[in-house]
């Protein structure tokens, strides 16, 4: 597993714009955010392992309409993917997606913890 100093920077980056728009209370969504982080980072990560090129990705990601945070968060997690390595034997390929996308996840329920907005694998206040 990589570092997660980078993955974390761009977990926060993603939270924080959904913290600076939903309320206080909103867990759930918090913790949708971080499966929708996972599932996008497997998304990226299986078209880095089958040698789409960067600049398409960065391509399509900057034509998707939204806040600069979104932007800056999928280029992000682009230039993360294309720091790991590429592989030809399906089996590895897909030990990297789902490495990849288990890692984002665990950056972004860390950056939650830290917020308080969940303790352990439970939303503060559920039983």
């Amino acid at each position: 597993m990589r570092s997660l100093s980078a993955t974390a920077c761009i977990a926060a980056t993603c939270v924080f714009a959904l913290a600076t728009s939903a309320k206080a209370d909103d867990t759930e969504d918090f913790m949708t955010l971080c499966k929708s982080i996972g599932e996008y980072a497997r998304n990226v990560m299986e078209k880095r392992q089958a040698d789409v090129p960067m600049s398409e990705m960065m391509e399509a990601i900057d034509g998707v309409k939204g806040p600069e945070a979104v932007g800056e968060f999928g280029r992000g997690l682009v230039i993360l993917a294309y720091q790991r390595p590429g592989f030809s034997v399906a089996e590895n390929q897909q030990e990297a997606i789902a490495e990849f996308g288990n890692d984002m996840e665990l950056a972004c329920y860390k950056k939650l913890q830290t917020l308080g907005k969940v303790v352990g694998d439970r939303p503060v206040g559920s039983q």
